[in-house]
């Protein structure tokens, strides 16, 4: 029996202190980051220079699962984030 590795997916490591990480965790009033084990293009545009952060609606329970979903509710309250997000990053003051 052999393995050949068909893919690899760089983990995204982002500090705590991360500007980025930091305004969206204060936005959705969250003190703590979480860790999960899913694969993303994150940590190949983070090898590029990019700053990178995983974000998104509903939960990570029923995430990358059968009969995945995120409720309307929850779409909404992400769009009102990353506005906030928008215009605090993006925008001039």
């Amino acid at each position: 029996m052999s393995f050949v590795r068909g893919a690899d997916s760089p983990p995204l490591l982002v500090p705590e202190e991360a500007p980025l990480l930091r305004r969206l965790c204060s936005l959705v009033g969250q003190r703590e980051t979480a860790t999960v084990s899913f694969a993303t293009d994150a940590g190949w545009l983070q090898s590029l220079g990019m700053d990178c952060v995983l974000f998104g609606p509903g939960s990570i329970d029923a995430a990358h699962r059968p009969n995945e979903h995120v409720p309307k509710a929850d779409l909404a309250a992400a769009r009102a984030v990353l506005e906030r997000a928008i215009e605090g990053c993006c925008l001039p003051a």
